[in-house]
């Protein structure tokens, strides 16, 4: 009876922690940003899956600030793709498309880092913005011309 009750535990646990692993990122909320929209999108005519996120600004900046957004590389998660964007005072929100990516696995968070700077030479952060971004696309499965090595 003991073996059955620990074995009973161990299989709830390890369904318990597949549910967790399932459950689709929610939109992040900071003092500065709230994330409205991201994931990917498709590019019929060039063949090509990007990165798309958007942010809405919850409080305004003084001055005109430098935003470093990194995207989580699917193919190479040590090396981030990385886009530069500045962000004036009367801007309401952010919009970002990335690059080409490819080697995206389905049912896997991919994450998004936006930090915002005081100035282009990125010595002062003001603050950052996290966003996962749940791909549902198995990339082995597109079409072989929207493979990278047909580029």
């Amino acid at each position: 009876m003991k073996i059955f009750k620990k074995v009973s535990i161990f299989i709830t646990a390890i369904i318990l922690i597949g549910c967790a692993a399932l459950r689709m990122p929610v939109p992040s909320q900071t003092e500065y940003f709230t994330s409205k929209a991201a994931g990917f999108t498709f590019d019929k005519e060039k063949k090509e899956v990007n990165y798309y996120l958007v942010l809405a600004l919850n409080k305004k900046f003084e001055n005109t600030v430098f935003a470093e957004i990194k995207f989580q590389n699917p193919e190479d998660s040590n090396d981030s793709i990385v886009l530069n964007e500045t962000i004036a005072p009367t801007s309401e929100k952010v919009a970002i498309l990335s690059p080409a990516i490819y080697g995206l696995k389905p049912y896997r968070n991919y994450k998004t880092v936006t930090t915002i700077y005081q100035s282009p030479e990125k010595k002062k952060i003001i603050t950052s913005h996290t966003q996962l971004v749940r791909s549902m696309i198995n990339f082995s499965r597109l079409p072989k011309d929207w493979q990278k090595n047909e580029k």
